[in-house]
């Protein structure tokens, strides 16, 4: 037999539709959408609506996140291109 404990949280039904910031906090504050054709490259998103353009690559056989630009002042090809 369980015991019920005083300090678990009743479950409750959600009132509305979940937006893309209701989405992003359930899957722990961010959300990589990775482009088909790019390996490594996407747009990560943050619950508080901030998003970037990133790539995993990998230095010294550790695989890295790197921050490529904001997306409100990096366009997608530019993030694109290489250096």
């Amino acid at each position: 037999m369980m015991e019920n404990k005083a300090n678990m949280s009743e479950p409750h039904l959600i009132d509305g539709p979940l937006d893309e910031a209701d989405i992003i906090r359930l899957l722990g504050g961010e959300r990589v959408d990775w482009d088909p054709r790019l390996p490594g490259f996407g747009l990560r998103r943050r619950a508080t609506g901030g998003c970037s353009w990133t790539i995993l690559t990998r230095v010294d056989g550790k695989v890295t996140r790197m921050t490529l630009g904001t997306a409100d002042r990096v366009s997608k090809a530019a993030a694109k291109m290489p250096q």
